[in-house]
C-alpha cells in the first residue's frame, strides 16, 4: 500500500471540517468579532441600508406581488432593503430570510421594524444549498454582501441549484460580487496577517487544493485570543457569473462603477432558471 505523504493528510483532515455543524459553528465565531457593518443600530448599517433601496428601484421592475428569498442573509439587511423598495414602488411584499446563524436571523425583524415596511417576514435556519426544502416558491432571490467566500465551488454551484429550484421561471436571482483577484492579489498582494477593524486579527495557515480555499485563524484582540478557523474561497464576478450560467439561462452583470455604488459591489442578474439541471445538481454528494 501506498504512504500517503503528511501533507496529503493535513489537506484529507482539513476538508472534513468544511460543512455541517462545524461549518456553523466556525461561522457563528467569526461574526461574532469581525466588522461588518449589517446590523440596526451601526450608522454604516443604515447608510448602506438607504442605498441598496435606491439601487433596487433602479435595477428591478417589481411586479404587483413579489415574494422574496434573501440567503445567507445575516441580519436581513438587503431583504429588507428589496421589500422597502418593493413597497415604495406600490408592490405587495413578503420575504423570507435564511441563515445558518441563527444569532443573525434575530435582527431581521428589527430592521423591517425600522424600515416601516408592511409585508410579512420569516426567518429560517438552513444551509443555503438547501433552500429549496423550504418548499415555497419566490419572485426573487438575493445572495448578498460578503456571502461567496465562504462557499467551496462545490457548495456555490449547489447553492445556484438550489435557487433555481426555488424562484419561479418569470423569477430574478441577484448576486452582489467583487473582483478579488483584483482587489486583493494584484491591488494589494495577498497578506500573511490582517487587522480586521479594532479587535480582530487573521494569519494565513494554509490552502485546502480539494476545494481551493484559503484556511486562515482568527484571532481576537487584546490578548490574542483564539477564536476560529476560516475558510475562505478568493471569487471574482465573472467566475460566479459563469457558475451562474450553467444554472440560468440569461445572465447580465451590472457593473459597481455603473450603478456609481460605493457602498455596493457588482451585481450578477439571472434570469430563467435550467430547473432540469439543477434538479441534478442538488442531488450530488
Amino acid at each position: 500500500m501506498r504512504e500517503i505523504p503528511k501533507y496529503m493528510i493535513s489537506l484529507i483532515i482539513v476538508t472534513k471540517t468544511t460543512g455541517g455543524e462545524i461549518m456553523k459553528e466556525n461561522l457563528k465565531k467569526v461574526y461574532e468579532v469581525f466588522p461588518w457593518k449589517m446590523r440596526p443600530g451601526e450608522r454604516e448599517a443604515h447608510v448602506r441600508f438607504e442605498y441598496l433601496v435606491k439601487l433596487f428601484k433602479e435595477i428591478i421592475d417589481f411586479p404587483e406581488k413579489i415574494h422574496i428569498l434573501d440567503i445567507a442573509a445575516g441580519s436581513g439587511i438587503a431583504g429588507v432593503a428589496m421589500m422597502k423598495a418593493a413597497e415604495e414602488r406600490g408592490a405587495e411584499t413578503s420575504l423570507c430570510a435564511t441563515d445558518v446563524r441563527e444569532d443573525d436571523l434575530k435582527w431581521v425583524h428589527e430592521w423591517a421594524d425600522l424600515a416601516g415596511v408592511s409585508g410579512d417576514v420569516e426567518t429560517i435556519a438552513i444551509d443555503a444549498s438547501k433552500v429549496h426544502e423550504i418548499g415555497e416558491i419566490f419572485d426573487v432571490a438575493i445572495l448578498w454582501g460578503n456571502s461567496t467566500p465562504h462557499f467551496s465551488p462545490d457548495h456555490l454551484l449547489k447553492v445556484f441549484s438550489s435557487v433555481a429550484l426555488t424562484i419561479k421561471d418569470t423569477g430574478i436571482f441577484l448576486v452582489e460580487e467583487i473582483d478579488r483577484t483584483f482587489r486583493v492579489f494584484l491591488t494589494r498582494g495577498y497578506k500573511d496577517f490582517l487587522v480586521k477593524g479594532e479587535n480582530a486579527v487573521s494569519i494565513h495557515s494554509g490552502y485546502d487544493h480539494t476545494t481551493s480555499m484559503f484556511i486562515r485563524k482568527l484571532y481576537k484582540l487584546p490578548g490574542f485570543e483564539y477564536v476560529s478557523d476560516m475558510r475562505v474561497k478568493m471569487w471574482d464576478t465573472p467566475t460566479v457569473a459563469a457558475f451562474g450560467k450553467t444554472l440560468f439561462r440569461n445572465v447580465k452583470i451590472v457593473w459597481s462603477h455603473e450603478h456609481g455604488g460605493k457602498k455596493c459591489g457588482d451585481v450578477i442578474i439571472m434570469k430563467d432558471p435550467r430547473k432540469n439541471i439543477a434538479s441534478e445538481i442538488v442531488e450530488f454528494k
